[in-house]
């Protein structure tokens, strides 16, 4: 095939002007814009006032992000006491700190993309990280290595400029503070730039609205072991048809409970259904865990470090309701929670328990399995 570089050049034009639509690149102003600057308020974290503070450090990083963060962390295995991070967010983080929409994801491997897991001896819980389990992970970091307490958060720099007399860095904040620093560290990124496009009319709009990057829960409800949320009913309400069926089963949690109810179904419940038993971790966060615990409960399935279940004890558990149904030959639907369903589809591929935190599941969505013969099969979802 004979390469013709103008014809080429001519087909990248073509799709470039098919992206050229008036207006598409105008956004508003954040900084002057008085009638969006409630866009940019920080939901996550309340705002409290403080004296202004005038000190000498020896490093100043601009920035709590990933770059900050390791910047601190390396400068302190140096030797280094006296480090000062300054940042516009209410905590560590950078755009981890911001973007907390439901679902936020990296896509990049997380035992490539998170930093310093060796030196917390922490495994990632998904191959794919969530978001919150990110910004967890960089807080734990922070933490590490003593980096908190001495930062300024909700803070901006508005100047900085070199003391050639006194050998130091000059840096001014919009919230009247003075430092000094012998080293002076960039680490501002370029995801933490919120933009707003310039859509007609929404200013006259009487309605709650607000950016990704400032998502507001108290709005639309949701929470990691929460009950159903309002944005989980939408999602329920949004979710694949399961068709014909001649029994449901659901766990014997509320947020299973209500997602049968919104999928029309008269769920009989089911304690075999419910959800991994995580003993005294039981709503708390993966940062809060011992790093040792959470790596034996990731690698090792016949322990529970936390006093709960283990994966083996679950998959059993699911592998004697799965048992149950097979003198039926109908059509059944189970709600259940996604380690449910991890298990038993271990159960279906005999697979070793091992594999478990290997699959992921994706909420509100559908699992297809079939008894035939003497052998369950798995179905890719359509």
């Amino acid at each position: 095939m004979a390469f013709d570089p103008e014809v080429v050049h001519a087909k990248y034009l073509a799709e470039r002007d098919k992206r050229l639509v008036p207006g598409r690149t105008a956004i508003r102003d954040l900084t002057r814009d008085e009638h969006i600057a409630g866009y940019r308020a920080d939901p996550f974290t309340p705002y409290t006032e403080r004296e202004a503070i005038t000190d000498d450090s020896d490093v100043v990083i601009v920035g709590g992000g990933i770059a900050g963060i390791l910047a601190g962390a390396h400068l302190r295995n140096a030797g280094i006491e006296r480090i000062r991070i300054v940042d516009a967010a209410g905590g560590i983080g950078g755009t981890w700190y911001w973007n907390r929409y439901p679902g936020v994801m990296c896509d990049v491997e997380s035992y490539q993309y998170l930093p310093m897991l060796e030196e917390l001896d922490y495994v990632p819980t998904r191959r794919y990280a969530y978001g919150e389990e990110i910004r967890q992970h960089l807080q734990a970091v922070a933490d590490r290595f003593d980096l908190v307490p001495d930062a300024l958060f909700h803070t901006g720099v508005t100047q900085t400029c070199w003391d050639d007399g006194a050998g130091r860095w000059k840096v001014h904040t919009d919230r009247g503070d003075e430092l000094s620093c012998r080293y002076y560290v960039l680490a501002v990124g370029i995801l933490n730039l919120m933009k707003l496009p310039a859509i007609p009319g929404m200013d006259d709009f009487g309605g709650r609205a607000f950016h990704t990057a400032r998502w507001d829960y108290g709005f639309t409800g949701g929470g990691p072991g929460e009950p159903l949320s309002a944005l989980g009913h939408r999602q329920a309400d949004a979710s694949i048809d399961l068709g014909v069926n001649e029994r449901a089963y659901c766990g014997p949690e509320k947020r299973t409970r209500q997602t049968a109810e919104l999928l029309g179904l008269r769920a009989t419940v089911d304690d075999r259904l419910a959800d991994l038993d995580c003993g005294r971790w039981h709503g708390d966060v993966v940062g809060g865990v011992q790093p040792d615990d959470l790596a034996i409960w990731l690698t090792d399935p016949t322990r529970a470090p936390h006093g709960g279940e283990t994966v083996v004890e679950l998959i059993d558990r699911v592998a004697g309701w799965m048992d149950s149904l097979t003198a039926r030959r109908a059509r059944l639907v189970a709600v259940t929670h996604p380690a449910v369903v991890r298990a038993a589809i271990l159960v279906v591929l005999n697979a070793p328990p091992k594999s478990f935190w290997r699959i992921d599941i994706a909420p509100v969505s559908r699992t297809v399995m079939h008894f035939r013969g003497h052998a369950w099969t798995l179905r890719s979802n359509r």
